[in-house]
């Protein structure tokens, strides 16, 4: 797995690290390895050693991230992805997804464990979608969404 990096919003904006004061790039992909199971942890070792030639190469950016400061008093902390599982001989399989937090009960949150949060049930979706990668599909909160339109 390349380095998770920052894409263009909707709107055309491209992200950059300024945007992000969280490091959603690292958080991600942790989240995305601690959740992934055999056969898949190879996608993440690094470096890229000769016998993985070939190996599936999963691509992941950042679409679009709201991680104002203030923790919960900040306003909701969303991150949205687009992902790519490339694999040899098969055409890729991509997905879109997004998660969100509004409100946090319990103990106050900073922004950055609001969105460690986020990131980790992304890095879930990730992990259950790469089981049976399907092109087209819509993970976390849009899988909810798309049922409703």
């Amino acid at each position: 797995m390349p380095a998770v990096t920052y894409g263009a919003t909707a709107k055309g904006i491209q992200l950059k690290k300024e945007d992000d004061a969280c490091d959603v790039p690292a958080s991600l992909k942790q989240a995305v390895q601690d959740q992934l199971l055999e056969p898949y942890e190879y996608l993440l070792a690094p470096p890229p050693t000769a016998n993985a030639e070939g190996a599936p190469v999963l691509k992941v950016e950042i679409t679009d991230l709201l991680a104002n400061a203030g923790g919960l008093y900040g306003g909701p902390k969303i991150v949205q992805l687009r992902g790519t599982l490339e694999r040899k001989g098969e055409a890729p399989a991509r997905f879109t997804a997004e998660r969100q937090m509004f409100i946090y009960f319990g103990m106050p949150r900073s922004t950055c464990s609001m969105v460690g949060v986020v990131t980790y049930a992304l890095g879930e979706d990730i992990a259950k979608w790469l089981q049976k990668p399907v092109d087209g599909a819509l993970l976390g909160e849009l899988s909810t969404t798309a049922g409703k339109r």
